[in-house]
């Protein structure tokens, strides 16, 4: 989330890069490259949320909760897939303290053969 106060500095950091840019330094435009479509983006949304709510009222929050979580579960999905982890440590990491006291008790419990 992109709140907006990080654009503001954003604005100010687009300018900077222009003016950069119109000295002569050319090695700023990859910065431009990033910060305009983040800041086109935030603009885009919130005239999308004002019309949104101008249509749906207090239910355009159901769009922003569907969104957000939609993007989490398919990020937790892929990173689960590209690291070859299960869904849980994909999602919480390993330094959880339930994860130590339930999977990996799991992992190390072993069958006593000698009271067999």
């Amino acid at each position: 989330m992109i709140r907006t106060t990080h654009t503001t500095g954003m604005a100010t950091d687009i300018g900077i890069c222009l003016g950069r840019i119109v000295k002569g330094k050319p090695n700023e435009v990859w910065k431009l490259q990033v910060q305009l479509p983040l800041l086109s983006s935030f603009f885009a949304g919130g005239v999308a949320g004002a019309l949104a709510h101008k249509e749906l009222g207090k239910h355009t929050m159901f769009i922003c909760a569907g969104m957000s979580a939609s993007i989490t579960v398919f990020y937790v999905l892929t990173l689960a897939y590209i690291r070859q982890e299960s869904l849980y440590v994909a999602a919480f990491g390993k330094d959880d303290d339930f994860y130590e006291r339930t999977v990996v008790a799991q992992d190390t419990q072993c069958v006593d053969t000698t009271a067999i």
